[in-house]
């Protein structure tokens, strides 16, 4: 940092810690410092405390629903049975299986480690304790996302047991989370998601008979998330990131929504401005959010969406800037995604989403390439049927206009993403999402992995070889760092070092950017071609590039080649990381090979060509073949592949090693089953 911002920031954090303890004296003294005030939730209550609609399809809720009930009865019974699970004491979190909770329910206790996290201010609470709880388990179930669920259920039935549920689990959150007090207020960003989803449940049910009765503890609670997030944005001079998005999301969501709260003008003036700025800041020009993550580009994509919905059915202007950089994250998004509709999880990835229209598996988004077709009403992204986020978002007029689109019968074409540091490399039935990016957020790295240059390959309609994904943050450092590690990416270690080593107990930090460049990208009747390099090596004592090239032909076939400079004796090793529900077979190796087998570490080393099968069917999906001018070493480790949160299923690594005088020219071919005839028992 320069010295003028070393100074700024001094001063921000000299402010922010005076401001804390202020805020922790008026706790001690029974005051919170966001409380609201009587006045405010009185001028309030003496409107018609009107709330504006989130987007154009939820105009009139009921009838809203009732369209949808009777044209989408299949999206309605979908918004029925969540409902009803809701009622039955069912919470799903993230995207697990749904979990069954006692009455009254435990707001702030990790339903996995059992911990309780302490009823005390927040300036005072120990937020992370390092052992088997997380406190991120703790705030999905308090985003209160499910509340949405509740309100969609009551759109398309009408049935008061949806609001007198929403009724009785927000009273029994006010009651267990009063203001400023325990883990569920240590921070702006989860009070922000939350407040903005308790809004948009009060409109889906605005109509319902319990509106009336929940109204005063509704605007008093509306303007307490206000006071507590413009009291603790999350802002330094250097950095943003979604959190502070999501900040004055909750800010926009409570002041253009909520008109008639007499804060809701200033928070607007304050929020709106800033928010198009972070849009611009966060979102680099070619629509690639500058996290460095997959999963947080579609988070924030949610985000922008949202407010930008909401914003334009309060009469905002969205700038023309704003507007495209929104469909250029969608383009984005849609490059990402596999031929199947899943995501490849490169960095971070906890299920984050801000509003939710519908369950789904975490890695499932292709729900946003028809929510844009509607939304900029462009054909491009029409593929598939209309998701149900569509029709919630559009109601009837995006149906209609989704039915007038015609989808492209072009098949979908490479992209590049030069700012963002991804391409996307498209074939007849071949995929490869390619990581060439830095450190995300101005080279912090706090959702990025050590993978520079790894990718993603789905071939002959599965993922084959894949990003191992997250599993968790603070639950568990060592496994954070398993799953971010350079050895579990489909890249190649070098002396047994990282890319970029971890920073001694930053679990959300990486050291020295790598700064992959992309070199060049050629394409011609016959293949693709792209050229990359970084130098996350040039630390070492004896200093390396590697230098990767990829060339997708018409057939399907991937060369991955790999070039790495130097001039002395490095130990090099090439991994890749195997999806989960692929098993493998090795020439010489009676039978196939599973993630768990008991034989898993007896192949033989000499072995060089590796065939794919379907772990289910045993059908033949590719075989892979390396080569290199030096001996190599080859064995099959264990590792995991993380798809949500929490979760982790056991996966196969493949490691191509050695030691040799550098340079050095490694070749890895991926055949897919079409251009060859499997044998396990031959090359």
């Amino acid at each position: 940092m320069k010295p003028s911002e070393l100074l700024r920031e001094a001063a921000r954090r000299s402010v922010e810690y005076s401001r804390r303890r202020r805020r922790a004296a008026d706790a001690l003294h029974g005051q919170a410092h966001a409380s609201a005030p009587d006045d405010e939730v009185r001028l309030a209550l003496d409107t018609s405390l009107v709330t504006v609609p989130p987007s154009p399809g939820l105009r009139s809720p009921r009838l809203d629903g009732a369209w949808i009930a009777e044209a989408h009865p299949d999206v309605a019974q979908r918004a029925i049975d969540e409902g009803e699970r809701i009622i039955g004491g069912f919470l799903r979190p993230f995207t697990g299986d749904p979990v069954a909770f006692e009455w009254p329910i435990a707001w702030r206790t990790d339903w996995v480690s059992g911990r309780e996290w302490r009823l005390e201010h927040f300036t005072k609470l120990q937020t992370f304790y390092w052992d088997d709880s997380d406190i991120r388990r703790v705030w999905e179930f308090n985003r209160l996302q499910h509340t949405v669920a509740l309100g969609r259920a009551w759109c398309v039935t009408g049935d008061e047991r949806y609001p007198e549920a929403f009724a009785r689990h927000f009273a029994s959150w006010c009651e267990a989370n009063p203001i400023e007090m325990g883990p569920n207020w240590s921070n702006a960003m989860e009070a922000g998601i939350r407040v903005s989803n308790l809004i948009v449940a009060f409109h889906l049910m605005r109509d319902s008979k319990i509106a009336t009765i929940i109204r005063e503890r509704f605007v008093r609670t509306a303007i307490e998330h206000g006071r507590f997030i413009a009291d603790n944005l999350e802002v330094t001079h250097r950095v943003t990131s979604n959190h502070y998005l999501c900040d004055l999301a909750g800010l926009l969501f409570i002041g253009l929504a909520m008109p008639d709260l007499p804060p809701s003008k200033s928070w607007i003036d304050f929020a709106w401005p800033r928010f198009l700025a972070e849009v611009r800041k966060q979102v680099h020009p070619d629509g690639v959010d500058y996290e460095a993550s997959t999963a947080y580009h579609r988070f924030v994509l949610e985000i922008v969406l949202s407010v930008v919905l909401l914003a334009r059915e309060a009469g905002r202007m969205i700038p023309a800037d704003v507007w495209r950089r929104l469909e250029d994250m969608c383009v984005a998004q849609a490059a990402m995604l596999r031929p199947d509709g899943t995501l490849p999880l490169l960095g971070d990835s906890d299920d984050g989403r801000f509003i939710v229209w519908g369950e789904r598996p975490a890695v499932d988004c292709a729900y946003l390439l028809s929510v844009a077709a509607v939304c900029f009403d462009n054909a491009g992204f029409k593929s598939g049927e209309l998701s149900d986020e569509a029709i919630w978002l559009f109601g009837r007029d995006g149906d209609v206009a989704w039915r007038a689109m015609t989808a492209p019968e072009t098949r979908r074409a490479s992209t590049v993403f030069p700012d963002g540091g991804i391409v996307s490399m498209c074939g007849e039935d071949t995929f490869l999402l390619i990581d060439v990016g830095g450190h995300g957020i101005s080279g912090r790295g706090s959702h990025d992995h050590n993978d520079a240059l790894s990718f993603d390959l789905y071939t002959n309609g599965r993922t084959l070889l894949t990003d191992p994904g997250t599993y968790v943050y603070t639950a568990d450092p060592v496994w954070r760092d398993r799953f971010r590690q350079t050895r579990w990416h489909n890249t190649i270690e070098i002396d047994g070092e990282e890319i970029s080593p971890f920073p001694p107990g930053a679990i959300f930090a990486l050291g020295a950017d790598p700064g992959p460049r992309i070199l060049s990208w050629t394409t011609d009747e016959a293949k693709e071609v792209l050229i990359a390099d970084h130098r996350g090596y040039a630390r070492l004592r004896h200093p390396v590039t590697h230098k990767r090239t990829f060339r997708l032909h018409n057939s399907g076939i991937v060369d991955i080649i790999d070039d790495l400079s130097g001039s002395a004796i490095h130990d090099f090793a090439l991994s890749f990381t195997v999806d989960d529900r692929c098993r493998i077979a090795v020439p010489g190796v009676a039978g196939p090979v599973a993630a768990g087998d008991p034989g898993l570490h007896e192949i033989p080393v000499d072995a060089v060509v590796v065939h794919f099968e379907d772990l289910t069917t045993g059908e033949s999906i590719a075989k892979i073949e390396v080569k290199c001018d030096r001996d190599l070493s080859f064995a099959v480790e264990e590792r995991f592949v993380s798809r949500s949160y929490g979760h982790k299923n056991p996966a196969i690594g493949l490691t191509w090693s050695g030691r040799a005088r550098f340079p050095l020219h490694l070749e890895a071919t991926v055949y897919p089953a079409c251009e060859f005839r499997p044998s396990r028992g031959s090359n």
